[in-house]
């Protein structure tokens, strides 16, 4: 059967059965990160690493991420929770979870300016 759409968290459960199936598997394709061009890492919503200047990096995350397309601080909708370098979870972003990491609380340093 032919799916017309499919949302994020129906994707979400979907990766995490197949991890249940596979974790080895499917976490080593999910961990993979192939350099990619200027061009590809300026699409709007495709999310990218930049390694330098001119280096860039992609992988499966990033890609059905920008399908979704990415919120307000530019951030896909899902993400990854790790356990010693091994995918355990695919998780849905919120955007508190991502406020959460780009302005924390706790952040050393931080005196309430």
């Amino acid at each position: 059967m032919v799916k017309d759409s499919v949302t994020i968290k129906e994707m979400v459960d979907f990766l995490n059965e197949l991890l249940e199936y596979d974790s080895y598997a499917i976490s080593a394709l999910f961990s993979t990160r192939i350099m990619c061009n200027r061009h590809l890492a300026g699409h709007e919503s495709v999310q990218v690493g930049q390694l330098g200047k001119d280096a860039f990096q992609v992988g499966m995350v990033g890609v059905l991420n920008g399908l979704f397309g990415s919120d307000e601080y530019g951030w896909g909708h899902f993400g990854v929770n790790y356990d010693d370098g091994k995918i355990i979870e695919f998780v849905l972003l919120t955007n508190a979870d991502v406020k959460s990491f780009i302005e924390p609380d706790d952040a050393p340093g931080d005196v309430g300016c």
